[in-house]
């Protein structure tokens, strides 16, 4: 019953992985550093396929524990009290910087660098969630996309590298540096 309350107050942050750049890309042209992000938002969401879907599969591993909440975009869900207030501190944080992608641009590639190289933290959770009979698929995918070999953690990294290149290039070491500084914040 507690590693189902815990899967279940991770559910805010899960059910929307990827948040943080749902709007990194826009139309028009595209680099390579805003393409790196992009293809890693669409793996996040499946790549078209819902089954896939990062959040849809949070759900499913929640519905094989019996735990049924309310649709994500609900205020019901919210309110549900099923949820600590401080569980939706780092959605609602992705959620509110991504609708400002361009104005936060640095910041947003070092939640991606952060976020997708954090995986390594995962195995032994898995595991242990795997000896209890709990599908971990969610947790399993994780792990293999997100690798810092080829995975999502090697585009993050790439996408930095791309972006403070072109600062440097562009503005000087200095603004290189404030860059770098605003990534790490990220």
């Amino acid at each position: 019953q507690e590693r189902v309350t815990a899967l279940t107050g991770n559910a805010p942050f899960n059910q929307v992985d990827g948040a943080w750049l749902r709007y990194a890309a826009n139309t028009g042209t595209m680099g390579e550093t805003t393409s790196l992000l992009f293809g890693v938002w669409s793996d996040e969401v499946g790549n078209g396929d819902p089954a896939l879907h990062h959040g849809n599969l949070y759900t499913t591993l929640l519905r094989s524990l019996g735990v049924y909440l309310p649709e994500v975009n609900s205020r019901a869900y919210a309110d549900d009290l099923r949820f600590d207030e401080a569980t939706f501190v780092a959605p609602v944080f992705q959620l509110a910087i991504s609708q400002h992608s361009q104005d936060y641009f640095p910041e947003i590639l070092g939640m991606t660098l952060f976020l997708e190289w954090e995986v390594l933290s995962l195995v032994p959770g898995t595991k242990r969630l795997e000896y209890f009979g709990i599908d971990a698929q969610f947790f399993r995918m994780h792990i293999g996309i997100d690798n810092a070999s080829k995975g999502h953690g090697a585009m993050a990294r790439r996408a930095v590298e791309l972006y403070l290149d072109q600062v440097l290039r562009e503005s000087g070491a200095a603004a290189q540096q404030a860059h770098w500084a605003r990534i790490w914040r990220g």
